[in-house]
């Protein structure tokens, strides 16, 4: 399969390319050498054998959030790209440790790297790493505020907002899909609040005015995949079928994605929980819009169904890519 091209990645690959030479001149006493350590020791603590490492990781990750806090404490360093990267670094670590603290904390990591970019404005686009932290940062901040069915703060200390400049968007994939995914947190603030009201006639029209704002921004999600390079698409290439009983099944028992790597077939996946949200505040709309004796009988509500079945569907036939299947020797077959 061939790979997505330069110009459709350059957004849209992650970030994390930049770490390595950064560490190897990093002081040992710096918060990017301190973050970064306590994630590796925290991804090779999950390897069989290797949990014992997790007390090592624990322990740097705590001095790297001291070291953090000093940093942001002195106006130069604040505004250095490592800081910015650090804080990053401890939110990728909450998601490596899981625990039942990493998302509230993993969180509070990220409103401090949000607190960071508003803090170096436009002069975070001078600095050649500064757009990549722009785009992660973003990235996560969505993410963010829509678990927490918040809006999106405005982010005024850079002219284009979270837009971010217009020279500086180099038309990835992931880029184009968290513009528009940043409409979802403010549907969901507003379905938290107007969702639960006693029903009366200007609840219901509000209700329909969502309803038709989480179907309108749905469809330019659902755009979004016309309008991505053909390097990006997934292939089918295999379907298990005449399974008798689908809990003994070694992989999912349907059709099987293949993508170009990893990364890209999570964007895929962040582009199916985001429609997932849209067609799941559409389907609340609905629910509290008609009667329950009545409402599987609609075509609204079928189609809303089986868009979400369709999308649950294909984040399960991603799965055995994720897990390594299928592979090579599959192909060949």
């Amino acid at each position: 399969m061939k790979g997505p091209t330069n110009a459709s990645t350059k957004t849209s690959r992650g970030y994390l390319e930049y770490l390595l030479p950064a560490y190897f001149t990093a002081d040992p006493r710096s918060p990017l050498f301190a973050a970064l350590s306590a994630t590796a020791l925290a991804t090779f603590s999950k390897r069989p054998g290797r949990k014992t490492l997790m007390y090592n990781a624990q322990k740097t990750y705590l001095i790297a959030v001291a070291l953090i806090q000093k940093a942001v404490a002195d106006p130069i360093e604040a505004k250095m790209d490592t800081t910015i990267v650090s804080v990053l670094l401890l939110g990728l670590y909450e998601t490596i440790t899981c625990t039942e603290h990493s998302l509230p904390t993993w969180g509070k990591h990220v409103d401090g790297a949000v607190a960071l970019v508003k803090h170096r404005g436009d002069d975070l686009f001078r600095s050649p790493l500064g757009p990549r932290i722009f785009y992660w940062v973003r990235a996560q901040m969505v993410v963010n505020q829509i678990t927490r069915c918040q809006p999106v703060q405005k982010l005024e200390s850079i002219a284009e907002g979270w837009t971010g400049p217009i020279d500086s968007l180099e038309g990835g994939a992931m880029n184009l899909l968290v513009i528009l995914a940043m409409q979802i947190p403010t549907l969901r603030a507003t379905a938290k609040g107007i969702l639960r009201r006693p029903m009366s006639m200007d609840t219901a029209a509000e209700i329909v005015e969502l309803m038709y704002e989480a179907q309108r921004v749905d469809r330019e999600i659902a755009a979004w995949i016309f309008k991505i390079p053909d390097d990006w698409k997934y292939t089918i290439v295999g379907i298990i079928k005449g399974i008798e009983n689908p809990a003994t099944v070694q992989y999912y028992p349907g059709p099987m994605h293949s993508y170009f790597d990893l990364w890209t077939a999570n964007i895929w996946n962040n582009y199916r929980s985001y429609r997932i949200f849209c067609q799941m505040i559409i389907l609340n709309c609905l629910e509290r819009l008609i009667p329950s004796w009545e409402i599987t009988s609609t075509s609204e509500y079928c189609s809303t169904i089986a868009t979400l079945q369709a999308l649950v569907n294909d984040v399960c036939s991603s799965v055995p890519f994720h897990l390594g299947f299928p592979n090579s020797a599959y192909h060949e077959k």
